[in-house]
């Protein structure tokens, strides 16, 4: 079967996860931004975590034919 390239209009990436590890990544930059604001470190993985769970339980909810929307009509 040829595909005709310039009938394509979208290439999709997921990246999360397999190029771009995102739960180390949030937690440096929640470290970062702690010690930034407070000069305090060790306290990038809690914050991470969260982030992380909301995100997944995000996505998972769009994947389940939710909606995405943070208020969605009813």
């Amino acid at each position: 079967m040829a595909v005709d390239v310039r009938e394509i209009r979208v290439l999709r990436f997921d990246v999360l996860g397999t190029v771009v590890d995102d739960a180390v990544s949030a937690a440096d930059e929640f470290e970062q931004a702690g010690h930034h604001a407070n000069g305090q470190s060790g306290h990038g993985k809690p914050p991470a975590a969260t982030w992380l769970d909301e995100s997944t339980r995000r996505l998972n909810s769009i994947l389940a034919g939710k909606s995405w929307a943070l208020n969605p009509a009813r």
